[in-house]
């Protein structure tokens, strides 16, 4: 991996601890403030379009609440493959793994995500749900 990607890979790693860290804390500005938009959410069943961080907010308005009525306290990023798509996008796939307060996995799920870079900074434009034998 050349430096430049390297330091790429860094900068994306980055941007996904600070978005589970305001996954974990309910932090809604902080996780709006992640999205580009229009973004759009994309699984087998269904395609949702957001044209404001309202409804991501909305979206994620209770959901450390839900986790921590599970035990669930820490939500950890798995970086997997990062594909450039020209000078801008990345298609970025992570694994989510959600803990306990002993530090055990009770949970994970994975995404693809298509991340949009401008001046250093990360948005997210599309988050692709990924089947559970991706994992």
């Amino acid at each position: 991996m050349s430096d430049a990607d390297q330091r790429d890979r860094g900068g994306v790693e980055a941007f996904f601890v600070a978005y589970a860290a305001a996954l974990a804390e309910g932090d809604l500005d902080a996780i709006g403030g992640c999205y580009g938009y229009p973004s759009q959410v994309v699984s087998d069943d269904t395609s949702i379009a957001i044209d404001e961080p309202a409804a991501v907010k909305a979206a994620f308005s209770g959901a450390a609440g839900q986790y921590r009525t599970r035990g669930l306290v820490e939500v950890v990023p798995g970086i997997g493959a990062i594909e450039p798509i020209g000078r801008a996008l990345a298609l970025v796939d992570v694994r989510w793994s959600y803990r306990d307060t002993t530090g055990t996995e009770r949970q994970s799920g994975s995404y693809r995500y298509l991340l949009r870079s401008r001046d250093g900074q990360h948005t997210i434009t599309t988050v692709i749900s990924l089947p559970p034998d991706a994992e």
